[in-house]
């Protein structure tokens, strides 16, 4: 038979916070993008430039692992950046607390 196994989405961050690296450390959401990343492009590595982006796309996609872990597949065609273009998401500059990110 059929077996449901309830996944809860992960703790997300404020990306406006983040500034590299080191502020995303211990967040999972932001673990399983770059693990999942780095099996589809072993030279991918988190940093100080797109740390926010990657923040910013696991709360675009509710923490939901699944969905993290497809976006994640996908760094060998699109940057996180990309990606948060795609879903219609802007990074809009940089400011004292990390990127700022407007709807389209």
């Amino acid at each position: 038979g059929e077996h449901v196994f309830p996944v809860p989405p992960l703790a997300l961050l404020d990306a406006r916070r983040v500034t590299g690296p080191a502020d995303v450390a211990d967040n999972a959401a932001v673990n399983l993008f770059v693990e999942r990343a780095q099996s589809a492009q072993p030279s991918f590595q988190i940093t100080a430039q797109n740390a926010a982006q990657i923040a910013e796309l696991c709360v675009h996609l509710d923490g939901l692992p699944l969905a993290i872990e497809l976006a994640a597949a996908r760094v060998a065609l699109l940057s996180p950046g990309a990606m948060l273009k795609r879903l219609g998401v802007v990074v809009v500059g940089m400011f004292a607390f990390g990127f700022a990110l407007v709807p389209f």
